[in-house]
């Protein structure tokens, strides 16, 4: 174990001089993402374009479920012999369209990016979902039809 933490601390230089190769990619994400209004229930026009974020920084597969929730999926290496980890973000407005809260949901979409440019897979799918209906009278609909519906178990959740 503390081979591999030596390495990732000797490796840390040039992880962060990937991430600084594509904090553009980051940031759009935020940006685009914050600038598309998604109150709670009418959040159609944001999940399209988490769904479109996701196409574009080459997810393995882009789709929607029958909710309407966007999800893009990683694909591991063990062709689903190991349970997938779910990552996962919420779409809708939190507080107003003047107040935000999309840097979680832009980094989600931004992921296949950062994964790709760090060089780095896993044994597990990466399941990215961009969840609707989680604020307020939303009651976390889209999170919960998510996490039941899904393919589970899953081997962790963030």
């Amino acid at each position: 174990m503390g081979n591999r933490i030596e390495h990732i601390l000797e490796n840390l230089p040039s992880i962060e001089d990937h991430l600084r190769s594509i904090k553009e990619v980051i940031i759009s994400n935020i940006i685009l993402l914050g600038q598309t209004p998604a109150p709670t229930f009418a959040e159609g026009a944001r999940a399209e374009l988490f769904l479109n974020r996701l196409a574009d920084g080459q997810a393995d597969e882009c789709t929607t479920d029958d909710f309407g929730n966007p999800i893009g999926i990683i694909k591991g290496t063990s062709n689903g012999a190991t349970p997938p980890i779910f990552a996962v973000g919420h779409l809708d407005t939190a507080f107003d369209e003047d107040l935000d809260n999309t840097v979680s949901a832009g980094v989600l979409a931004s992921l296949p990016v950062i994964l790709k440019t760090l060089g780095l897979s896993f044994e597990s799918d990466i399941v990215l979902p961009g969840v609707i209906r989680s604020i307020g009278k939303g009651n976390l609909a889209g999170m919960r039809h998510r996490w039941t519906t899904g393919a589970a178990p899953y081997a962790a959740g963030l």
